[in-house]
This record gives C-alpha cells, structure tokens and sequence, in this order.
C-alpha cells in the first residue's frame, strides 16, 4: 500500500510539471514586444546632385508616407503649399539648403538631410558666324547669346579652325582665306566656376565677286575714245567684261579696253554699263558716263 501511493505521487508531481512547460505556459511568460518606433526609418530626398532646375522626390523604407503630413523647407523655412512627395521651385538659389521634415501621426517628426543647391553650368542659346555669307578678305566674328540659372558672369572662349586645321583663339578671325575654305568655331562657356556644354558652328566661304579699282585710264586722240578699265577678283578668277549699256560702236576686249570711234554728231554725254563676272556667278556691274566734246 505504501508504494503504491508514491508511485501514485510521482506520477502526479510529472504531471504537473510536463503541464508548466506546455508552449501556452511558454508563450504567457515572455514579455509583450514593443511596436516598432518611427525613429529607426530614414527620410530620404532626391536627387543629391541638385541645381535650380531640379525636382527634388521624397521617400523612406518601411513608412507610408500617403499618410505622412509632408512639408518641404528652404534654408529651414517652410515653403507655402509644398506638401507634396515632390517639390520644384524657381525661388531656390545655389547654395540653399532644401530638406523634407514628415509627421506621423500627428506625433513623431522625422527630418531628412540637407541638400545644398549646386550651381548651374551657363548655356549658349544662339550662336552664328558673321558675315553669313563669308568672302576672301572678311573678318569673321560671332553673334553668340549666353544664359545662366544663377546670374553668375559668363565668359566664351573661342576655338577657329580653317579646314580642318587650328586657327586661333580670338573673338574675330582675318584669315586670310579662299573661295572654299571649311571654317569654323567652338565655343565653350564659362561661369567662374563650371564650363558648360561647348557647341562648334561652322560656315564656308564663298565666292567673291569682282570689284572695280579707281584710277582707269581715259584718253580721247584723234577721233578714238579709248578706258581702260582696272577690275580684280578676290579669288584670282578669270574675268569677263560685257557692255550692257554704251554708245553704237563702243567695244570692250577681255583685258576691259574699252574703244569707240567718235563722230561729230555724238559729241555729246553717253551713260555706259559694264557689266564684269566671274567664272562662278559673281558679277558686278560698273556705271559711268562718256562726255565728248569736239572742238
């Protein structure tokens, strides 16, 4: 009888302890977990390269940040109706300072890091070659327009080239050049602190006409009326001489001799027209009157 009864009270003390370490038991004596703090997420903006043409874009990991109340700052001011998950405005300036602070729930604040406006690389808007229908003998300069975001001073430098081959680093170029040469130009911009994007244009020159030279010889013997006329071309061409307006029987050669045998009745003024060309379209015509006065 006495065995039975502790074996009997053994069974139940096993009992009891194989009850104490059930999983609900277990499960009971851990501590409750806290909720996870809003502190430990990291607001984020972009992006970190910025300038004043950028829009800047909010965002955290593990935060819905629809429920968020947004706001954007400048320099640590708020800015009026930017409360939006991004956020552009004109008014920022290089070096301001534009950071996203976030309430949650109306409780816990949670701030980003600062990002400072960079500058803005200068821009060239417009830039062409002056004359725009360059010939031998022109000086060849720029008509070029710059901007720049943040008002800062820009300077262009200049970079010619002549078929291909360096040429100067001047505002203007002289040349000298020839009916065909290839020209051009890069221009680059330069704000004091940052070189913007460099555009080249380029142009041709083109033929020249021919021009006339003062100082023709005029002489008038015995009846003969004789003007050699002085014309050049630029561009070393062969030129041509035709009268479109003269006197029955004035001639001119190749050499521009201009001759005409007088008589007594044409003693009088005559409007004459030369008309000189080139071998490649360039022409020019050269006006004068013949007075003859028979004594």
């Amino acid at each position: 009888m006495y065995r039975f009864c502790f074996i009997s009270s053994l069974y139940i003390l096993l009992l009891s302890f194989l009850f104490s370490c059930s999983p609900e038991k277990q499960k009971e004596a851990q501590p409750p977990l806290s909720p996870p703090s809003t502190s430990s997420y990291k607001l984020e903006i972009q992006p970190l390269e910025a300038t004043r043409d950028s829009t800047f874009y909010i965002s955290s990991k593990g935060l819905d940040l629809s429920r968020a109340t947004i706001q954007w700052l400048v320099n640590g001011l708020p800015v009026e109706n930017a409360s939006g998950l991004q956020f552009r405005s004109t008014d920022v300036k290089k070096g301001d300072k534009v950071q996203a602070r976030i309430l949650i729930n109306n409780d816990e604040e949670i701030v980003s890091d600062k990002i400072i406006i960079k500058n803005t690389p200068p821009a060239i808007t417009k830039a062409k070659i002056l004359p725009a229908f360059s010939k031998a003998g022109d000086t060849l300069k720029i008509d070029a327009a710059v901007i720049d975001r943040d008002d800062d001073e820009v300077s262009l430098s200049y970079e010619w080239y002549k078929n291909g081959e360096p040429s100067g680093k001047g505002k203007s170029f002289e040349g000298p050049f020839k009916r065909g040469d290839k020209i051009s130009v890069r221009l680059t911009p330069f704000d004091g602190e940052e070189y913007g994007r460099p555009v080249t244009i380029s142009t041709e020159i083109f033929n020249s006409p021919p021009h006339v030279l003062t100082g023709g010889t005029e002489k008038f013997q015995n009846n003969i009326y004789s003007y050699q006329l002085k014309a050049i071309d630029p561009d070393g061409d062969t030129l041509t001489y035709s009268l479109k307006q003269a006197p029955e029987g004035m001639t001119v050669d190749k050499t521009g001799l201009i001759t005409w045998k007088v008589t007594d009745e044409e003693a009088k003024r005559h409007p004459v027209t030369v008309l000189i060309t080139d071998e490649h379209g360039g022409e020019i015509k050269y006006n004068f009157d013949v007075v003859i006065s028979i004594h």
